[in-house]
């Protein structure tokens, strides 16, 4: 017989994580970590918020807690975000939920069993920190018995005097390098009809599992993009995007590309291998809604962490810094550095776009309106 408690027995009980869902009489079916392991838990969670009931409307929200440092973390899952993640076109198990801990705005990824094989975490959880700068992270990264809570500092390179790092320049397309006819006429189709897809190819030096670059570097990018649909649907009645899809895919020439050295060069050279691959693999579609990104372990130079084609279709990030990827993508969909800021919110943080980084500022992890309206007007 399954054990019935309380959500105040559950918040009292020490040294393990506890998932419970809130019934009509205030009971909750107690999942533990040490007695059903993350995937049972994880399970739970996909059935509970993903399942027939919950895009009804009438799913009851799920809570769980988990203990560090002698204090409960108390995780709420408020929603499921709508995003497709792909490896080579097919559909990967890996899904995205709104959360709170602790009353805090978080991000709850939930991986792949293809990446827990290969030693990823089963869930993690990503949440701002509340040390005295605001520059900080905290990571939550569940494997079965286990959650490991690490606080994550930016990791900018090394200061180059005192302005810092340029994260890159803004670069038009080359005239051979331009949309087709036909991918341009395709724009005539609703924006409500297409998805957002991003291709992306992981370099053969970058370590990480999909889900969790996933999870560090497309998560929150996900929940701003879907924010900024939902403002568009308010007063045009339709969203910018049918759906988000990250799709990650394999080609060895572009997973070992030589991306070292002058960045408007090795982004000519990339952009021309892209052009094939999308061509050999058939990939049809507007270009505003087809962009091609190469994730590398390391900076394009001793100064760029990236580099983008305006408003165009290819682009490289470095794996230093959790906002770099969204920058280019942010070009990509016509985002400018004019238009990004410096922001103070308790402290200062560095919007997407902003060009430059500097040593303990933090991420704000959002566009500025002035971009978010840029790329309003080009997806729309």
């Amino acid at each position: 017989m399954k054990q019935l408690r309380t959500a105040a027995q559950v918040l009292t009980r020490l040294g393990t994580i506890s998932a419970l869902v809130v019934s009509s009489n205030l009971a909750a079916e107690l999942l533990t970590l040490e007695e059903n392991g993350a995937t049972q838990i994880m399970a739970k969670i996909r059935a509970t918020m993903s399942g027939e009931t919950a895009k009804a409307g009438e799913s009851v929200p799920w809570e769980f807690s988990y203990q560090q440092d002698g204090a409960d973390k108390i995780v709420y899952l408020d929603s499921h975000l709508p995003l497709t993640v792909k490896q080579d076109g097919e559909p990967l198990d890996i899904s995205l939920y709104r959360v709170k801990v602790n009353h805090d705005d978080a991000l709850l990824t939930l991986s792949s069993e293809e990446d827990a094989d290969a030693g990823g975490s089963i869930m993690m959880i990503g949440y701002p920190g509340a040390t005295n700068n605001q520059a900080t992270r905290f990571h939550a990264n569940f494997s079965e018995h286990i959650v490991l809570e690490t606080e994550v500092r930016p990791e900018h390179p090394r200061q180059i005097g005192e302005e810092g790092h340029k994260i890159d320049i803004e670069l038009n397309t080359p005239q051979e390098l331009l949309p087709t006819e036909n991918e341009i006429g395709i724009l005539g189709t609703s924006s409500a009809n297409q998805p957002l897809t991003i291709f992306v190819f992981k370099h053969d030096d970058v370590q990480e599992t999909v889900s969790s670059l996933i999870h560090e570097h497309f998560s929150w990018w996900v929940k701003h993009m879907n924010d900024i649909s939902e403002e568009y649907r308010k007063t045009n009645h339709v969203p910018l995007f049918s759906e988000l899809v990250i799709d990650f895919r394999t080609d060895s020439t572009i997973q070992s590309f030589k991306y070292r050295g002058e960045p408007r060069e090795r982004l000519k050279e990339l952009a021309k291998e892209m052009r094939r691959y999308k061509k050999n693999n058939g990939i049809l579609g507007s270009f505003k809604r087809n962009k091609f990104l190469l994730m590398t372990e390391k900076m394009m130079d001793w100064k760029t962490l990236g580099i983008a084609y305006q408003g165009g279709e290819y682009a490289m990030a470095a794996d230093d810094d959790e906002q770099v990827a969204a920058h280019e993508i942010g070009h990509m969909l016509n985002g400018r550095h004019d238009k990004a800021d410096v922001i103070y919110n308790g402290w200062w943080c560095e919007s997407i776009l902003y060009w430059q980084h500097i040593f303990l500022r933090a991420s704000c992890h959002y566009y500025t309106d002035a971009n978010k309206d840029a790329i309003t007007d080009y997806l729309k």
